[in-house]
């Protein structure tokens, strides 16, 4: 049973956080994964830093948007024809590190439309650049045998090529007319991850998702049941270690009326998918406009060590992890 002392440092923990809270002084912290497709679009910077992502994507090598701070534009070549020196040239420029590749390349003319030959006879000058490389991005049946990812990754294989980490796309298990429930879909798409990465072995990103019906045209759920699959889904694919990044489609609408996967409307007016998804996070708390020998000396009873002001984050959710010399056990937020 915890000692009398541990109990008390716990309630005076939890008795400070509240009055924290009802000071607007706690805040949560950002996840590194959460990050959306966009485009260029008039204030999509303060967009970005509304929503809370970490990164976004634009389909393209480079990109006209500034990147508010704690963001990261991440570079793709969208098919072959992107595949050219300078397009490789602005992708390193970017500073990312990372190259996401070939979009739908299964999904015939409008998209990449590539056979998994002609991707892999472009696969070398891609990892000629350095940068960590995310395979094509199928538009289904990832983890399918014979699937045109299928054959693509058996042939980098075979060939030694390297390829970093898996890009997904996937948009529900739908419904028709019939609204879908959020809680089996989510179900579903952790079933299809859970497929891929036992197939493939590798770390994943989500570079699409919501829930679409994409055939015939484009049918979706009632805003509710799109904001009820975000809350559900943030922290399903929080905790899977082998996803290490995911993006809603999309920042803005544009596949036709009725639409409700947008985070926005076109005016900039908050939709309420984008409410869930910018208020649904990760688990951890970060403090601020506290500095840290404040927090440390009211959270622990002791004097902070450090005097630097250095914001820092409560790990375990309140959880009772103790560090070794009897408190709890903190880190400096990201």
């Amino acid at each position: 049973m915890p000692d009398s002392a541990f109990l008390r440092r716990r309630i005076r923990i939890g008795v400070t956080l509240l009055l924290l809270m009802a000071q607007g002084l706690v805040l949560a912290a950002p996840s590194s994964k959460k990050g959306v497709g966009t485009w260029s679009a008039p204030n999509m910077d303060s967009l970005l830093k509304d929503v809370g992502v970490s990164w976004f994507y634009t389909w393209s090598p480079k990109t006209s948007i500034p990147s508010p701070s704690g963001c990261q534009f991440v570079p793709m070549v969208w098919n072959g024809v992107q595949v050219t020196a300078a397009n490789l040239a602005d992708a390193k420029s970017s500073g990312a590190g990372i190259l996401l590749t070939f979009n739908e390349p299964d999904n015939g003319p409008g998209q990449a439309d590539m056979t998994p030959a002609q991707a892999l006879q472009l696969w070398k000058p891609l990892m000629d650049t350095g940068l960590r490389l995310g395979s094509p991005a199928v538009a289904g049946h990832a983890d399918a045998a014979g699937s045109w990812q299928d054959q693509f990754m058996f042939g980098a294989k075979a060939a030694g090529y390297r390829v970093d980490f898996m890009c997904l796309h996937w948009y529900g298990d739908l419904y028709g007319s019939t609204p879908s429930d959020p809680a089996s879909q989510v179900k579903s798409l952790k079933a299809f991850l859970e497929s891929v990465h036992n197939k493939y072995g590798k770390p994943i990103w989500i570079t699409e998702f919501a829930l679409v019906k994409w055939d015939p045209g484009a049918n979706f759920p009632p805003f509710s049941d799109q904001a009820r699959f975000v809350e559900l889904v943030i922290p399903m694919l929080e905790s899977l270690p082998y996803l290490e990044r995911y993006a809603w489609y999309a920042m803005l609408p544009n596949i036709g009326p009725g639409s409700t996967n947008q985070l926005y409307e076109a005016d900039g007016t908050l939709t309420v998918t984008g409410a869930a998804y910018r208020n649904t996070v990760a688990s951890s708390v970060v403090i601020r406009r506290i500095d840290r020998d404040t927090c440390v000396s009211v959270l622990t009873g002791r004097p902070g060590s450090d005097g630097q002001g250095t914001p820092f984050t409560l790990l375990g959710r309140m959880s009772g992890h103790r560090s070794g010399s009897g408190g709890f056990s903190h880190r400096p937020s990201p």
